[in-house]
């Protein structure tokens, strides 16, 4: 008899699933992706969450097709809800944000978002996922419009017209779009890694650091 209320117990916990994602292969966002997961057993822990897995993404948010982990998920209906870090997790527009959430409210599933405390399970929670989701939105656009404006600005500064440039001319045109990225759009070293085609914000840190300690030999 206690066996079988103890089964009918555990039916009860609802099971939830793990969504983390970075943007790009850089070693700092890689060990964001342990950081999102540590939060997302914590979270189920707290909750009561039966947590049955934790998929890990390497995507960019741009495009919903492009992350094939997420579409799995969604077509999954062995969980009663997603857990991730933030809502910039799971989609950057309240376009994409909306159709995510709907089309898991339309199999009784729903999302929970950690950095938020806040759900989809209640009106409150969808209330203010719309009002936080519009908020994201808007701050992804600025910082585009910012990065354009940086990039636009940084080019002005760095078109070459004349003799061709020596290997440290150029590396000096390179701190220099650097630093206008750092000042002007306010960008990580990651971010300009991105930008710029390097393989990670390490080395333009690196690049950075050499670049002033040879200054500071020619002194």
């Amino acid at each position: 008899m206690k066996s079988l209320l103890k089964s009918k117990d555990e039916k009860k916990i609802p099971v939830a699933v793990g969504y983390a994602r970075i943007s790009t292969n850089d070693t700092l966002q890689k060990h964001s992706l342990d950081a999102q997961s540590a939060d997302i057993r914590k979270y189920a822990e707290l909750y009561g969450y039966k947590l049955r897995k934790i998929e890990l993404e390497q995507a960019s948010w741009k495009n919903l097709e492009d992350r094939p982990k997420l579409r799995k998920l969604l077509q999954d209906k062995n969980f009663d809800v997603i857990i991730t870090p933030k809502i910039d997790r799971l989609a950057r527009n309240i376009v994409d944000l909306n159709l995510i959430v709907s089309e898991l409210q339309e199999h009784g599933k729903n999302v929970a978002f950690i950095e938020n405390n806040m759900d989809t399970s209640t009106a409150n929670g969808r209330l203010f996922l719309n009002v936080i989701g519009s908020f994201a939105e808007f701050e992804a656009k600025v910082i585009g419009e910012r990065v354009k404006r940086g990039m636009r600005e940084a080019k002005g500064k760095w078109i070459h017209v004349g003799r061709p440039r020596s290997k440290a001319e150029r590396e000096e045109d390179e701190v220099k779009k650097i630093r206008i990225l750092r000042q002007r759009s306010r960008l990580t070293y990651t971010e300009i890694a991105e930008k710029l085609g390097y393989s990670s914000g390490s080395v333009v840190r690196n690049k950075m650091v050499r670049f002033r300690n040879k200054k500071k030999e020619i002194k």
